[in-house]
């Protein structure tokens, strides 16, 4: 996890620099929205079937995600369940994480602050402050990396081998297409 290796620069993690603007303004608390892989699996599921709906009538079978049986998809619904209301719980998290930075003691340091009275005994009592704050941070986006992976495990353990690696492919590719707004970013001159 990238986040145990960042614990002291955990804010940067929310907005990398390493990402396009694009990729950047569909992250949730850092990344992927763990409920967004869910989503991907019933979109797969319901463009699959449609495309092979004449197949799928005449009783051909080729295991894809179209192909989900009703265990799967009650499995699948479960898991949502679940993991939009450990999202909810976390977003909660990084509310009154982000509601505190108005808080003591930053909030006192920064009305105490002025031109002429910041002192290097100043500054690091707003480092201690912020860092204090980034720790939390950090906390927070390792319980947000491991609810990412439960999620994908989970996931992954509901689908076929088959159907698993489908979802894996068009995972990526729909990662890789995002991340292709380099050009776009390029193009408006944020590069």
């Amino acid at each position: 996890m990238v986040v145990v290796e960042a614990i002291d620069d955990a804010p940067c993690l929310f907005s990398p620099t390493w990402c396009t603007s694009i990729e950047n303004s569909y992250f949730w608390l850092g990344g992927c929205k763990p409920s967004l892989m869910i989503r991907l699996v019933y979109s797969l599921c319901g463009s699959q079937l449609e495309s092979q709906l004449t197949e799928f009538l005449q009783g051909v079978r080729k295991g894809n995600i179209g192909e989900l049986s009703a265990s799967q998809l009650s499995l699948v619904s479960e898991l949502q369940c679940i993991t939009v209301r450990e999202e909810d719980k976390l977003s909660k998290k990084m509310a009154s994480l982000q509601g505190n930075i108005a808080d003591y003691p930053l909030t006192r340091l920064a009305n105490n602050s002025s031109a002429v009275s910041d002192t290097e005994s100043h500054f690091e009592q707003v480092d201690h402050a912020l860092d204090s704050h980034s720790k939390e941070l950090a906390r927070i986006l390792v319980d947000l990396d491991k609810l990412r992976m439960i999620t994908l495990k989970e996931l992954i353990g509901i689908l076929t081998p088959f159907q698993a690696v489908d979802f894996l492919i068009v995972g990526k590719k729909l990662h890789l297409c995002m991340h292709r707004g380099q050009r776009r970013d390029h193009h408006h001159g944020r590069t």
